[in-house]
């Protein structure tokens, strides 16, 4: 015997409300019919009934826009999730590009999202920062230098219009809070609580270094036009200041170097790709290494921008970004201490990431120990 398939729940739960419905009514005009008298004997004789609960099945919540409040840009979210090895790793806030009208994303400008296989040169990063700098005045953009070969050295601003429009006191406040020699107790105590953070992030200083000056593009979209809580915590909190490409000419011989050498290999697995991925450049290409390598004289041209940018605004952070192997890949092979493998090779990583624990502590192991 075929039996029919049940309704959907939402189906029988309006079926219940009506045949419920309908009862109350019809009862209500039955009574409405019998003489007083009886409405008198009914009342009367009617046993006290407890009140009957009618089960109703639970409506599952609806899921939240993992964007709000933004609206994502169309095919970023989906671009972004290809590149990303686990989608564990991709916390929501970053797993989309916001769609703001009048303002250019990065993909719009350079043709794609940070992470993939094609890279801009210096001079389209930078290209970008102006296009956003002119629509949206909470990002500003300045030469603060030229390279040995004569590429730009750019520094960008990003906060809030309010804030942006007292930066020269905001610059002057954390000059004073840097110099003791001239700032008394009770006036610092003033200044930080009227001040706002200055971070200075730099990108792009090595080469090889190939991830930071898009990202930082897309960071600066992000905080110039994301209305998430934290995004908008940052712009009225902080003046973040950004050097996409503090050594544009060893960036952008990297840069011809990759599209000659890899980016024809780019879907390899890394046991491969990490025999290559050395660009053998040195010079000035060795990148801005103002503490590393302590070029305290001076001698190099992005050593001076950045030395300028540091000094002119005194920022409280300094933050360079460097580039180095996949985490999960170096942490899978440390044990062993052959090249990485595309995943983990060790057994008990991938079952702990299966579960669903917290992989950092047993990676930041790993990679402490494979430096080691």
């Amino acid at each position: 015997m075929v039996r029919a398939a049940p309704p959907p729940p939402r189906y029988r739960r309006g079926v219940l409300a009506c045949l419920l419905g309908a009862s109350l009514l019809g009862a209500a005009a039955a009574a409405a019919r019998l003489p007083a008298a009886s409405h008198g004997l009914l009342a009367a004789a009617a046993p006290a009934r407890p009140k009957v609960k009618i089960w109703q099945e639970p409506i599952p919540p609806r899921a939240a826009d993992p964007f709000a409040p933004d609206r994502a840009e169309a095919g970023t979210a989906e671009a972004i999730a290809a590149l990303t090895g686990s989608l564990r790793f991709l916390p929501p806030g970053v797993a989309y590009l916001p769609a703001a009208p009048g303002v250019p994303s990065p993909a719009t400008i350079l043709g794609h999202v940070a992470g993939a296989p094609e890279i801009g040169r210096a001079a389209d990063v930078h290209r970008y920062f102006r296009r956003l700098a002119a629509a949206s005045d909470r990002v500003r953009v300045q030469a603060i230098g030229s390279s040995e070969e004569g590429r730009e050295i750019l520094l960008a601003t990003v906060s809030a219009a309010h804030n942006l429009a007292e930066l020269s006191y905001f610059r002057e406040a954390a000059a004073r809070l840097a110099d003791p020699r001239r700032t008394p107790p009770e006036e610092a105590e003033g200044l930080a609580a009227g001040g706002k953070l200055l971070y200075y992030v730099v990108g792009g200083t090595q080469p090889g270094e190939l991830a930071s000056p898009e990202m930082l593009a897309e960071l600066a979209y992000r905080l110039a036009v994301s209305e998430r809580p934290e995004a908008r915590a940052v712009r009225e909190q902080m003046i973040v200041l950004i050097t996409p490409v503090a050594e544009p000419d060893a960036y952008d011989r990297a840069v011809e170097w990759y599209r000659r050498n890899l980016r024809q290999h780019a879907g390899l697995p890394w046991v491969q790709l990490s025999e290559i991925l050395a660009p053998p450049y040195a010079g000035h290409y060795g990148g801005a290494r103002w503490a590393g390598a302590g070029d305290s004289g001076l001698g190099l041209a992005s050593t001076r921008a950045i030395a300028e940018a540091f000094f002119g605004f005194h920022p409280q952070v300094l933050q360079g970004l460097g580039t180095s192997p996949p985490l999960l890949s170096l942490g899978g092979a440390a044990a062993a201490g052959t090249a990485a493998p595309e995943a983990p090779a060790d057994t008990a990583t991938r079952t702990a990431l299966a579960a669903g624990a917290d992989p950092w502590p047993a990676l930041a192991a790993a990679v402490g120990a494979a430096l080691r």
